[in-house]
């Protein structure tokens, strides 16, 4: 296992976003501030691609939730996608370089879940 060091740390991001069906992704919080990564290109993919799989699986008012990996080749990332299905739809997008193994992307499951909350918490104040 790759030992993780400050340089492959800060080459890591995290960012927020929430999905409105008229609207869009926008994007609530994205760390580091400059991502060259392009969060909101990523979060539409990954909103427009869930909403293929899991439409119709969700009755009105319901919150449906799930946690997975993939893999985003254009920029040689690995993402740890938090998604949450629901009146207030968002999602979570961790971003480590893809020579991360799948267990220590899942070390950051914790934290991801705990940002989760917090938004659930504090949607209506963004």
């Amino acid at each position: 296992m790759r030992k993780m060091s400050a340089p492959v740390l800060l080459d890591t991001s995290i960012s927020v976003a929430s999905w409105d069906s008229a609207r869009g992704v926008r994007i609530i919080d994205v760390l580091p501030e400059k991502c060259p990564y392009g969060p909101a290109d990523i979060a539409t993919q990954i909103f427009m691609t869930h909403e293929m799989f899991l439409e119709g699986t969700t009755t009105k008012g319901e919150q449906k939730s799930s946690l997975f990996t993939l893999k985003i080749g254009k920029f040689n990332r690995m993402a740890r996608v938090f998604f949450e299905k629901g009146p207030k739809s968002f999602i979570i997008v961790l971003l480590v370089p893809d020579f991360f193994l799948e267990n220590q992307v899942q070390e950051f499951d914790k934290i991801i879940e705990d940002i989760a909350q917090q938004f659930r918490t504090h949607a209506g104040e963004v």
